[in-house]
């Protein structure tokens, strides 16, 4: 089940019955504010560095009402021209950026109320620095059905302008200036302020988002006073995993070339990159995107980094590793690619409403799950992530009694001798290809399940959404928000054992 991945007023008796009159009077009116305005109202509207300006552009004036609605309650009655103060903006579609769908809360001399956006003219924001803390798309209007513009990198630099809230939402969104242009993006991944400066704390290698096995050492030195420094190197990998290489090299001299190789048992290289450097460091991870371990055989190979100091050669590190075989593992690997659409697909093919399976998953779940008198037909019901998962287990052969229902799916890994539970708690490290996850979410955010895949060197995560998408296959900041840590998070890791 997929619930993702996104995104708005005595002495007496008389004075206290007075008294009295007017806290009920108050008491009713702070319910009805409640009733009508995100929860997150009053302290924006203190913050005037979240504010813009407007004035009613309509004729003959315009209602300011309590609520989101033509028929809300009369506020106030302004006059054309009138000058207002926006707080935050309202959208009662969730497909619908138009403005007859937007409405915002406003201040009009004392008075505060809803106006829909199409009445009001001359709209002035005043931007304020923030960043992201993840990668981040942005969109039309607030909500995760509203249809995506472009996407911010983790700690791209954003201009926020004011919050924004899908109604009867409490979800916090934010209108953000993209050149000459204002779209929405979900404000739990943005951070008032300027960005913080690195500090120069070094990580390990366990911190490698690639998954494999790997040691490390501090300092390394050799003659001529070479040195080498927090290096990666890998001792065992299965394959088809990639694998992250790091490391600093200093020398006394000028260092003409560098260059790295993954050589065979037989000394021939299976890769080799070679960098003019003309400097006194070199950086490996400058080069780990050409070493792609994803793609060597089974076997057993050596990791070599050299150098070249006034026309001498060096070894900084001279390592043997081996990759090994999973059978197993690669032929889930193989139909989870088979069966979901590619990587880069439009989302409006696998799409729950605009979409459809691919013909291999269709048929596969034709196959895998031929008894569904009691949820539906194919290929309706290949949009949903257990079914999904399920349907390439069982057609890659590695498992054919997994059950259809992720409840059943999480007991039946737990007790099945062909799977083996993993250890996972947000370091991408310890995974492998055709490694099966499923992730539980706090609180009422539902659970998902998926499967992590390897190609080329590069990680994905084949998923479905139930009632959202068919088979797909994923990356970049999309898989990474999946595989995330984060408070309340659960995720449950199984592996074939072959």
């Amino acid at each position: 089940m997929f619930k993702r991945i996104n995104k708005t007023e005595g002495d007496s008796m008389n004075k206290g019955r007075a008294l009295r009159k007017i806290i009920n009077v108050m008491v009713i009116a702070a319910m009805v504010l409640t009733m009508v305005v995100p929860a997150a109202m009053p302290s924006e509207a203190a913050s005037p560095k979240l504010q813009a300006s407007a004035y009613v552009k309509v004729k003959k004036g315009a209602v300011l009402r309590k609520s989101v609605s033509l028929k809300g309650k009369t506020v106030k009655k302004l006059k054309y021209n009138s000058k207002l103060k926006i707080y935050h903006e309202v959208f009662t579609s969730k497909t619908n950026p138009k403005a007859v769908n937007k409405w915002y809360y406003v201040a009009s001399g004392s008075k505060k109320g809803f106006i829909r956006s199409d009445m009001v003219k001359n709209v002035k924001y005043t931007t304020k620095k923030a960043y992201t803390t993840d990668d981040l798309y942005y969109r039309v209007g607030v909500g995760k059905k509203m249809k995506r513009k472009g996407m911010f990198k983790k700690g791209a630099s954003v201009n926020v302008v004011i919050p924004a809230y899908l109604k009867g939402s409490k979800e916090k969104w934010y209108k953000v200036k993209v050149g000459k242009n204002y779209y929405y993006s979900c404000a739990t991944w943005i951070k008032l302020g300027t960005k913080p400066k690195k500090t120069t704390t070094k990580k390990s290698s366990s911190s490698t988002t690639k998954p494999a096995s790997s040691s490390t050492s501090n300092t390394s030195s050799t003659s001529g006073g070479n040195k080498i420094a927090d290096y990666t190197y890998p001792t065992t990998i299965g394959s088809g995993c990639p694998f992250s290489l790091k490391g600093k090299v200093t020398s006394g001299g000028i260092i003409e070339t560098a260059s790295v190789a993954i050589q065979k048992s037989n000394g021939k290289n299976a890769i080799f990159v070679e960098k003019e450097v003309n400097g006194k460091t070199f950086n490996i991870s400058s080069v780990d995107a050409e070493i792609k371990f994803g793609t060597l055989a089974a076997g057993t190979y050596k990791y070599i980094v050299k150098i070249r100091v006034d026309g001498k050669s060096y070894t900084m590190l001279n390592k043997s590793f081996t990759v090994v075989n999973s059978k197993k593992a690669k032929l889930i690997t193989n139909k989870a690619f088979e069966l979901a659409w590619a990587p880069g697909t439009p989302d409006k093919k696998y799409e729950y409403k605009t979409g459809k399976p691919t013909a291999a998953y269709k048929k596969a779940l034709n196959q895998v799950y031929p008894n569904r008198s009691r949820w539906g037909a194919a290929p309706r019901v290949g949009a949903s992530c257990d079914v999904f998962v399920g349907t390439v287990l069982r057609a890659s052969g590695v498992d054919t009694q997994v059950p259809r229902g992720l409840d059943d799916q999480m007991k039946y890994y737990a007790k099945s001798s062909r799977w083996k539970r993993i250890s996972y708690n947000g370091n991408k490290s310890v995974l492998r290809s055709g490694d099966v996850i499923i992730l539980q979410r706090p609180g009422n955010g539902g659970a998902h399940t998926f499967i992590y895949v390897s190609k080329n060197g590069k990680t994905y995560l084949a998923e479905a959404g139930y009632k959202q998408m068919y088979g797909r296959v994923c990356s970049g900041g999309t898989r990474d928000y999946q595989l995330q840590a984060q408070k309340g998070r659960k995720f449950y890791v199984y592996r074939i054992i072959d």
